[in-house]
Order: C-alpha cells, then sequence, then structure tokens
C-alpha cells in the first residue's frame, strides 16, 4: 500500500557554517495535506542521499532525499521551510 517519491535536487548552504541536512525543514504533503518526512531506511542504499551529508558553506551538493507515502496519494507537493524565518515555499511535483 506505499509508494515512494524520489526528489533529486541541489541545494547551497548559504550560511557562514557547515551543517547537516536539515530533515525537519523538507516535508512532503499530499492531496490529503498528510506530511511525510525523509524515510530514513535507504541510508546506505543509495548513493548521494542528501539526509546524511554534511552541507558545507558555499558548496553546491547535489543528490537525492526519499520519502514513502500511500498509493492512495493522488498529488504531492515539496515543502521547504527558510530556517530562521516564517518563509515556506510550495513545490508542486505531482
Amino acid at each position: 500500500g506505499t509508494k515512494f517519491v524520489i526528489v533529486d535536487l541541489s541545494i547551497t548552504n548559504t550560511t557562514k557554517n557547515g551543517f547537516y541536512f536539515p530533515t525537519e525543514a523538507f516535508v512532503l504533503t499530499d492531496n490529503e495535506d498528510r506530511k511525510f518526512e525523509t524515510y530514513s531506511d535507504t541510508i546506505g542504499n543509495i548513493d548521494n542521499y542528501l539526509n546524511v551529508q554534511e552541507l558545507s558553506p558555499s558548496i553546491p551538493e547535489k543528490g537525492v532525499v526519499v520519502y514513502e507515502i500511500p498509493t492512495d496519494a493522488t498529488s504531492y507537493s515539496f515543502i521547504v521551510a527558510k530556517s530562521g524565518t516564517n518563509e515556506i515555499y510550495k513545490i508542486i511535483l505531482k
């Protein structure tokens, strides 16, 4: 009863310090407003899994994040929160 959504992205840390990928800042929501965090069981099984990488300042990183969602989800969006602000961006994936 589930399917996987793989989001391939490029991200750049614009701060002055390194930090690990903020999983709580990247949430997938579906057409029923259900929220899904990254799927951690893929760590070590997928190359360039961003969920475990340290993001160094000013260096673009390319990779993927994976979400497990129900098969009845007919559309979904990638929700990104900008750290330290109230800004939220919604990117429609399907």
